[in-house]
């Protein structure tokens, strides 16, 4: 839904007042005769184009517009000089043998055309990013765009054509499409992708008509609309109205809106047709009253072109069904007003409600904490009916608004690359080159440091990219925390023998200090924990505390510019982070309790939260702990020299500003990729250095995979974390963060830090430990063991130089340790 052309009316009115004015700077483009179409803005970036005719079963004539490859794969049969080619088949590598792409169909939204996915440049344009992916792009044209103003009998100047809604787009637009793109291309399944009312469509389409579920490999719905209980802005205002202002523009004799046309194209991008002009501020928040109120996303050179492509027509009858839903609050069809006519469509006095619990096709949802018109709450609702959400992210920071997902400067880094990952998932036998050119492509135009690198090892893939490596489903999902923080989670919901069906026992792990999910994959998959859960069947999520590499977002505050962002420690993660995930995974899969796993500060983390939250120990089968720092008195090694100054180390740097410790940079990782490669004369040094820290063993060690492993460490946290150890090293007990006397009395109310109490701790709690770990000694350990009311596996690790760091990188932690943990678990 993007009901921005009603305002875009009103710029008309606007610029035609401001002929007088500063003059506008005009849109640079080829000559034409007439605005340009979208097959003549996809010929000038390059690329092939299509233009395929499409007869509904009730006569409308729809035109679907086609990219079937993309630049990096020339069809030496087009020239650029050429039209566009009319339903060719023959799809072309190099100009020579016939290749079967993937398809993906793509609806676009209210008052709009295939322009929404190709207004911008080819590489923040989905359309475009998905064609140079390997995809086989189709663009819909509903019926009554200014690409789809036909049929077989009826005049569109004459009321009988426009006597539809979404309701009539969804019965027969979308399937006639489908049909045809199939029975043309050969193939029995496609992907979808739609934004705002391109999945409102799909929703009713598929509610009613499920046997094309079959048809359909995966959607990915963009700001998905289908309940509007809680628009806002000019959604809002306009809907109480609506039924009137529909009553008289048929009175009148009017029965569409925004056909668009050359004279309002003209008028509407002389007034709003540089994006550096006074106007353009009124032209942004008039924009901002339908969709949202943030416009930090927002690409303003992107305006120019979409106001010659947008509006692009619909009927009155599409506009006031959106008013309905506004006002009923249900997702239903089209109500005619009343019960006599309802009960002459539907056999009923009041309209069906359209059904999402019967989509049991993967589904996928983006959605922004900015949008009026796919509000969050309204996504919450649509997210509970739907049976198989496979992938869900909410974009907080910046909080996405609804034309964000077309035109955000980021869009790309922030929505597609996710999209493209999610169609991946189902479109498994893409070419290796096709996967590869995609992510080079977006090396070349995100700031992310966590891009495909040279290394042929992995060195830098991010997380989710190491696990599709591996060959397992990969999803990202976000949480926000109580305080704020914004917390990425990494799945995988299944192993390499696939979606067996049924709900599977879910695993939640947290890492350790300075590190991220990636602790638990830097293995081969049989070797790695992560791996072996999911093959093991349980539906492994992998948490991201706050600060580190994937974690480094806040509703309201810039890690880069608020060194308050950065006043947290381990306490915080504990009490706020994995309350935060627990809830948001149960919640996510339907189950009502998980097991977790932690690993080092994973389980550090873990007794602070359960001593703070008991409350929680319900919601855990049981709490597998490896390597548990809690109490600190024996620690040994290089950090006993450092800890008594930490707090001194502390104040200093909060002096000069700087809360962050050890981020991960791409300077800082490519140089430990280097400098402790395994043949590097260098490389004795950097193993010599994790030793004195965890404890000394070189047996274990997979040196060559030590380059990935620095890579992916450090990934980054606040200062006041590995202080907050330092404090319990010096203190021998375990107590919340120590702020000094005056800042005690201000957090806690007491001049000194409070004790966590472990009795609180109920949960069943297994420990893991190692007799040769410098950080969580075994003296330690047995301490903690005495304090524990729950405590109900107690394990040495069989092998007396077992250090802290074994039980994530050693070569033989399978055989000593995980078997073990799986063991376990499979108990509860």
């Amino acid at each position: 839904m993007a009901d921005t052309s009603v305002l875009l009316q009103l710029l008309q009115v606007l610029a035609t007042c401001s002929r007088d004015g500063p003059p506008s700077l005009r849109i640079s483009r080829p000559t034409y005769n007439h605005s340009p179409s979208v097959p003549d803005l996809i010929q000038l970036q390059g690329y092939p184009v299509e233009i395929h005719p499409v007869v509904t079963d009730d006569g409308y004539i729809l035109s679907l517009h086609r990219i079937p490859y993309g630049i990096n794969h020339i069809d030496s049969g087009l020239s650029s000089s050429e039209g566009p080619n009319f339903a060719n088949n023959k799809t072309k590598e190099n100009g020579s043998e016939n290749v079967t792409r993937p398809v993906v169909f793509m609806h676009h939204g209210l008052t709009s055309s295939s322009a929404d996915f190709i207004i911008n440049d080819p590489d923040k344009a989905l359309a475009f990013i998905l064609a140079d992916a390997g995809y086989d792009v189709w663009m819909a044209n509903c019926r009554g765009n200014q690409y789809s103003r036909s049929h077989v009998s009826l005049d569109p100047e004459k009321e009988e054509y426009w006597k539809f809604s979404w309701d009539q787009i969804a019965a027969h637009d979308v399937p006639a499409s489908i049909d045809y793109i199939l029975d043309f291309v050969g193939q029995e399944q496609l992907s979808y992708v739609g934004f705002s009312m391109g999945t409102t469509v799909f929703f009713a389409a598929m509610s009613e008509k499920p046997e094309y579920m079959s048809k359909v490999k995966v959607m990915t719905a963009m700001a998905p609309v289908a309940y509007l209980s809680h628009v806002k802005g000019f959604a809002k205002a306009f809907a109480p109205r609506a039924e009137h202002i529909d009553l008289g523009l048929h009175l009148l004799g009017v029965h569409y809106l925004f056909a668009g046309g050359d004279d309002m194209d003209d008028q509407v991008s002389e007034f709003c047709g540089d994006p550096y002009s006074p106007q353009m501020g009124i032209c942004i928040s008039m924009l901002s009253y339908v969709v949202g109120p943030d416009h930090r996303e927002f690409d303003e050179e992107c305006l120019p072109i979409a106001l010659v492509e947008t509006p692009s027509g619909a009927s009155l009858h599409t506009l006031l069904h959106y008013a309905q839903l506004v006002l009923s609050g249900d997702f239903r069809m089209f109500d005619y007003g009343t019960h006599a006519n309802n009960q002459a469509h539907y056999g009923q006095r009041t309209p069906p409600k359209y059904e999402p619990k019967k989509l049991k096709l993967p589904i996928a949802l983006f959605s922004g904490a900015g949008d009026y018109l796919a509000a969050p709450k309204d996504v919450a609702r649509l997210r509970k009916e739907l049976p198989n959400v496979v992938f869900e992210k909410k974009i907080q920071d910046p909080p996405y608004n609804h034309l964000d997902f077309l035109w955000g400067k980021n869009a790309p880094t922030l929505v597609y690359k996710d999209v493209v990952r999610v169609l991946n998932d189902y479109n498994c036998k893409m070419k290796p080159s096709v996967n590869i050119a995609f992510l080079l492509l977006f090396m070349a135009t995100s700031s992310s440091a966590h891009m495909l690198r040279s290394h042929p090892d992995g060195v830098n893939l991010t997380t989710p990219e190491l696990i599709e490596a591996a060959g397992y489903p990969a999803e990202v999902h976000h949480v926000v925390t109580e305080d704020g923080y914004i917390l990425e989670l990494h799945r995988i919901p299944y192993g390499v023998a696939g979606d067996t069906g049924g709900l599977r026992p879910v695993a939640l792990m947290q890492h350790g200090l300075l590190s991220s999910s990636a602790d638990w994959l830097m293995n081969t998959p049989q070797r790695a924990l992560g791996y072996m859960l999911a093959d093991a069947g349980y539906d492994v999520w992998m948490g991201n505390f706050r600060g580190n590499t994937y974690s480094r977002n806040h509703t309201t505050l810039d890690p880069n510019e608020d060194l308050e962002f950065w006043s947290f420690t381990w306490n915080e993660m504990g009490t706020f982070d994995i309350p935060a995930m627990i809830d948001y995974v149960l919640e996510f899969t339907g189950q009502p309790d998980l097991y977790y796993v932690g690993f080092s500060m994973g389980t550090t983390t873990y007794f602070a939260f359960l001593s703070e939250r008991p409350e929680y120990s319900s919601k855990l089968r049981i709490a597998i702990c490896l390597a548990p720092p809690v109490y600190m008195e024996h620690m040994k090694g290089a950090l006993t020299l450092i800890a008594p100054y930490a707090n001194d180390i502390d104040t200093v740097m909060n002096l000069l500003g700087k809360g962050e410790f050890l981020p991960s940079r791409d300077v800082t990782d490519e140089w430990f990729a280097a400098v402790c490669d395994d043949e590097a004369a260098t490389a004795n040094t950097c193993y010599n250095l994790l030793f004195v820290i965890a404890g000394p063993d070189s047996e274990l060690l997979n040196e060559e995979y030590l380059p990935v492993i620095l890579a992916h460490s450090p990934a980054g946290t606040s200062v006041h974390t590995p202080v907050h150890y330092a404090q319990l090293y010096v203190s021998t007990l375990f107590t919340k963060y120590n702020w000094g006397p005056l800042g005690n009395q201000n957090h806690y109310g007491q001049p000194t830090p409070p004790a966590y109490n472990l009795s609180h701790v109920t949960a069943p709690t297994a420990l893991f430990w190692g007799p040769n770990d410098w950080l969580a000694t075994p003296e330690d350990v047995a301490r903690l063991v005495t304090e524990l009311p729950n405590l109900v596996h107690n394990y040495r690790v069989p092998f007396d130089k077992f250090n802290h760091i074994d039980f994530i990188w050693a070569i033989s932690a399978d055989e000593l340790v995980y078997n073990e943990v799986l063991s376990v678990m499979a108990q509860y």
